[in-house]
This record gives C-alpha cells, sequence and structure tokens, in this order.
C-alpha cells in the first residue's frame, strides 16, 4: 500500500499561518515555514490559493480540521487546516500544513490523516522557516497504520448513507460531486468508495473533507460541506444530500445495496473480486459491470462467499433462491476451493437438506481428503467433526476421483508435473504414488526411471521402495531383469539420483538388484550373467549392491573375483586367476 511512498524518498512541506511577513513577502495568511526552495515555494502558493483556508465553526464546538487530497500537475498533496485566532486573537484565520510529492494514492492519503507531526496551533516554527523534508518509507509506515486504523472506523458507517453516496457517484462516475449531511464521516466515506470501486490510474479519489463552499475552481473529486446548507450559487459539480432519500439508477440499484452489505460485513478483502476491471465512463459502463458481478439482481457474483453463508445460516431469502437453483452449479467446484478448512468441515457434516447442500457436503469432503493428502490441512482443523474418518481407502478414493492418481508411465509424467500439490512428496503424495503404479508392471517402471531426466530423488526413492515389497511373478522377474541388464544396470538412473555420494548411490542399486534379481542373486549361474551383461566395468556402487545381494557361496566369489580385477586393472597390476580355480 506505501510502494508510491516509499518510492519517492523524501516528501516536502509547508506550513501556513497568519504573519505580519510571510515567506512570499505578504502581510496576512501565508507560508511561514517550508522545506522548498523559493522558486518552487512560489508554484505552490499559486497552485494551493484557497484550499489553505479554514472553514470556522459555531463557537459552541471545538474547532474541526480538514483534509484536502489534490492533484496538482503530475504531483499531488495532502494538507491538514484548522480555524485558528490571528497574532492579535482575532478569529477566522487558518493555520494549515501540507505535504507534497510527486505520488501519492488514495490509500496512502486517507492513511496520512492520522500522522501524528501535523502541525498544531502551539507549534513552535524555525525562524528561518526552514523545514527538513520528510522521509517517504517513515510516511508509508505511518500511512499504512493510519489506514488500518481508518478501515476500523468504516465499518461502523451508516448503511444508508455509503449506499446513497455509491449510488450516486455510479449515476456519472466521472462527475465531480459535492456531498452535504449532518453527521456525516467524510474519510471513512471516501475510505469505502476507495476500496470498492478502485481508483483509475492518473484520477485518484481527490478530496476535501470540511469546506465552506463548493464554488471554487479546482475543487477535488469529492468535497464535504461542513454545514448542511449548499451555496445558492450555482456550480458545475452535481450536489448530493446523504440524510435524504433517493433512488440509485437502475443500472446500479439491484446491486449497490449488495456491494454495501458486504464491504461493511467483509471490509476490503470482501469486495476485491467486485472491482471494475477498467474505470467506469458513464452509465452505460456501469450497467455492463453491475450485470457482470452478478448471479441476479442484488446477489453478487461470488459463490464462495454464497456457499459460506449457506453454511452458515446466513443467506437472505433472494440468495437462497439463487443457490437452490442450481444457478450456481458451474462454480460451485472452484467455490469450494476457496472456502476456508473450518467451514468445510461444517458443510461436509452436513447430510440432509436440499440437493444444493447435499452437493456441496460431497465436495467438501473431496477437498478436504485432497488438503489431507497434500499437507494443506491446517493442524487445528477438526476432521472428526464430519463425521467421517479420513482414512487411507478415502483419501485414495478421492485421489483417483479427482485425477491424482497416476495411472501407467504416462500418468506418471502428469503426476511429476503436479507434485507440487502434494509438498514434494508428502504422506498423501506417497499414498498416491503407491496406489498408482500399483498396476505398472515393474519393467514399466524401471524404463520410465532411466530415461525421464526430472525425477525428484524423493519420488524415485518410493517407486523402487513400493517395487522392492511388491510380490512379482517370475515373468514381471524376468521382464524387470532384462531391462535391467539392456539399461546397464540403470547407472545412468542413479548417477541423476546420487550424482556425488556413494552410499545413496548403493542403496538405489541394492533396490534396483532387489527388484530385478530378488532371491536368484545367490544363484552362481544367474550371477554370472549379470557380471557378463553389465560388461567390463560396472560402477563401484553397483558391485557393493550385487555383492551384498549374493550373501555367500559362489556367487559373492564371481563379485569379488570381478572387484579384484577391476583394482589391479586401476593400478596396472595383472589380476589374480580367474574365477573357478580353487585360489579363494
Amino acid at each position: 500500500m506505501t510502494e508510491q511512498l516509499t518510492r519517492h524518498g523524501t516528501v516536502d512541506q509547508i506550513v501556513y499561518r497568519w504573519s505580519p511577513r510571510s515567506l512570499t513577502g505578504k502581510r496576512g495568511v501565508g507560508p511561514v515555514a517550508t522545506s522548498l526552495d523559493a522558486d518552487a515555494l512560489r508554484v505552490w502558493d499559486g497552485r494551493l490559493g484557497k484550499l489553505v483556508w479554514a472553514t470556522g465553526d459555531d463557537e459552541e464546538t471545538r474547532p474541526e480540521q480538514g483534509f484536502v487530497f489534490f492533484a496538482a500537475g503530475e504531483q499531488y498533496g495532502l494538507l491538514r487546516k484548522i480555524p485558528v485566532a490571528d497574532d492579535e486573537g482575532r478569529a477566522g484565520s487558518t493555520l494549515a500544513h501540507v505535504l507534497i510529492c510527486r505520488a501519492l494514492t488514495t490509500p496512502e492519503a486517507l492513511g496520512l490523516t492520522y500522522w501524528e507531526d501535523w502541525t498544531g496551533d502551539a507549534a513552535e516554527l524555525p525562524e528561518d522557516g526552514v523545514l527538513p523534508a520528510l522521509d517517504g518509507p517513515e510516511l508509508g509506515r505511518w500511512a499504512e497504520y493510519g489506514l488500518y486504523q481508518l478501515r476500523e472506523r468504516v465499518a461502523q458507517l451508516p448503511p444508508e448513507a455509503l449506499t446513497r453516496l455509491l449510488g450516486a457517484v455510479l449515476e456519472n462516475p466521472v462527475d465531480d460531486l459535492t456531498v452535504t449531511a449532518a453527521g456525516a464521516a467524510p474519510l471513512e466515506l471516501v475510505c469505502a468508495l476507495a476500496d470498492i470501486l478502485g481508483e483509475a490510474p492518473g484520477r485518484p479519489w481527490t478530496f476535501a473533507t470540511h469546506e465552506s463552499a463548493d464554488t471554487a475552481a479546482d475543487l477535488p473529486r469529492v468535497v464535504f460541506l461542513a454545514g448542511n446548507q449548499f451555496s445558492t450559487r450555482g456550480s458545475a459539480r452535481r450536489r448530493v444530500r446523504l440524510d435524504t432519500a433517493a433512488v440509485a439508477p437502475a443500472a446500479a440499484s439491484p446491486v449497490v445495496a449488495a456491494i454495501v452489505t458486504r464491504y461493511l460485513r467483509s471490509g476490503v478483502d470482501g469486495v476485491a473480486r467486485l472491482r471494475p476491471p477498467e474505470p467506469l465512463s458513464g452509465p452505460k459502463s456501469v450497467a455492463a459491470w453491475a450485470k457482470g458481478i452478478q448471479y441476479a439482481p442484488g446477489v453478487l457474483a461470488d459463490a464462495a462467499d454464497l456457499l459460506r453463508r449457506m453454511i452458515d445460516g446466513g443467506l437472505t431469502e433472494t440468495e437462497l433462491q439463487v443457490v437452490v437453483s442450481g444457478r450456481i452449479d458451474e462454480h460451485l467446484v472452484a467455490a469450494v476451493g476457496r472456502l476456508p478448512d473450518s467451514t468445510l468441515v461444517r458443510a461436509a457434516g452436513t447430510h440432509a437438506g436440499t440437493k444444493t447442500a447435499q452437493d456441496l457436503a460431497r465436495r467438501a469432503v473431496h477437498e478436504l481428503a485432497v488438503r489431507v493428502a497434500t499437507g494443506r490441512l491446517a493442524p487445528e482443523t477438526r476432521l472428526d467433526e464430519t463425521g467421517l474418518v479420513f482414512d487411507e481407502r478415502l483419501i485414495v478414493s478421492v485421489l483417483g476421483q479427482e485425477g491424482l492418481l497416476p495411472t501407467g508411465t504416462a500418468g506418471l509424467a502428469g503426476f511429476l508435473r503436479a507434485v507440487g500439490r502434494f509438498g514434494g512428496l508428502s504422506h498423501g503424495g506417497k499414498l498416491a504414488l503407491t496406489h498408482g503404479v500399483e498396476e505398472i508392471p515393474a519393467a514399466n517402471l524401471l524404463h520410465w526411471l532411466d530415461r525421464t531426466d526430472d525425477i525428484d530423488p524423493a519420488i524415485a526413492t518410493h517407486v523402487l521402495a513400493v517395487l522392492t515389497e511388491r510380490k512379482q511373478s517370475s515373468r514381471d522377474r524376468r521382464d524387470a531383469l532384462d531391462v535391467f541388464l539392456n539399461r546397464h544396470g540403470l547407472v545412468q538412473a542413479v548417477t541423476r539420483l546420487a550424482p556425488v555420494d556413494q552410499e545413496p548411490a548403493v542403496r538405489h542399486f541394492a533396490a534396483l538388484v532387489e527388484i530385478a534379481l530378488g532371491k536368484s542373486a545367490t544363484r552362481a549361474r544367474t550371477m554370472a550373467e549379470v557380471l557378463e551383461r553389465l560388461g567390463p566395468e560396472p560402477a563401484p556402487a553397483l558391485l557393493r549392491a550385487l555383492w551384498r545381494a549374493a550373501s555367500r557361496g559362489r556367487a559373492r566369489r564371481l563379485v569379488e573375483q570381478r572387484i579384484a580385477t577391476l583394482y589391479f586393472r586401476s593400478n596396472d597390476v595383472a589380476g589374480p586367476p580367474a574365477a573357478g580355480r580353487r585360489t579363494w
């Protein structure tokens, strides 16, 4: 939110009050202190004009501060002003503090109204009139804090006032407005407009919160009058009374009340998805936008919100009719995915009611199972409140229905692309992988491991673990052995999985030997064939795995013979006699 203030390192300031001789050489209200140079001050003094003049209040009430957020060319300013007495004690003067920067958003301006260093009536200003430039990031932090405080107060706005103002804006969004109402909350109302409609590039929601009239030129976009009466002089601005009954335009009236209700209930996040994608330029664009964000007149097009409130019993009769009519069926799946865990648990426990409620319960169970499998379920979630047991059988069934179980080696490739949903390889990911490879022959899986370059080592390790536990027929074992030998012991695959460390490589080869040879690794004839097919120089880690699998007897001696031969050869020494002679 503080992007603009943070991007522009410093913010300039000017203080206005009565002086016998201001920094511009004039007697009366004028600039008395600033961080600007003389030339820049003269430019800004001409721009500010009468904006710095505070509006006086009844003597019986405390003087009210006014804020003005305005644009001046490619620069922006925010000023705070209060009515004060001049140096001779006469009422009707003003004290104004102006902040100036190259960019300022409406949310930042609203938040800065909470800044604690606005110049007060008793403030002592430097005699030379020189003020320091302010730190932009520091003001940005104040803006963020202030906006949070302001939004806390926005929730207390009278719905009628906000509904009337939003409806007036939507009559023609390009008009400048003057607003009057007894007891209005200007900052909160502007905050609501900016939150609901957003701000178009180059046209923020500039505002003045406490003015005496609206007839001057170059006033901000929304002006709030201090009194409850408009000036008798004409104005090009559209004037709106918030304390009188009025009807919003036909194009927007069904949606205005629904938006206001949603905003006051859920805040800025609740309406973020409803904001116009492009600036509203007139009644036609308002009508198109209003139609696009509704399922039906007055029912906002957010299935997740409707479902959440349906579960909590908070739907209006109109909203309930839209939900149970099936008009939002096409949005149901995506909406369920956005519901929080606690809401899903309540939905999953619903076993009666309308067809929509029952469908929602089924989909809630599916979503909870997927979250369990993918490690996305919050630890505090109480699944027992659903009345269901989320065991392996249920989770695997749901993963299959959701298309998350790999089928065939082609499906494994798709599983790899989606494995991020399982947090790398969570408990659910292992379940999915285990059940997904159950029907895939070991030979196919070994071939897949050898030719797939981007396998996560955790996935490959789990596939190998599954295969070592599987009971294989003699034919499956022979096919797996053919792949193992034709692919040179899958040495390339193991090198990708364990490119440096030998111990992980030995474990991978040991699993491959178990899968391809099983108990036949203890047979000398089988071991001799394997060693011959593997070539003259098998990988050392593979020989270690074969040596372990051979266990004892002649099969192990054959492996030891190959190890010794390779050792002597690597050191240019004649090897021992051929295996078969009684030398061991």
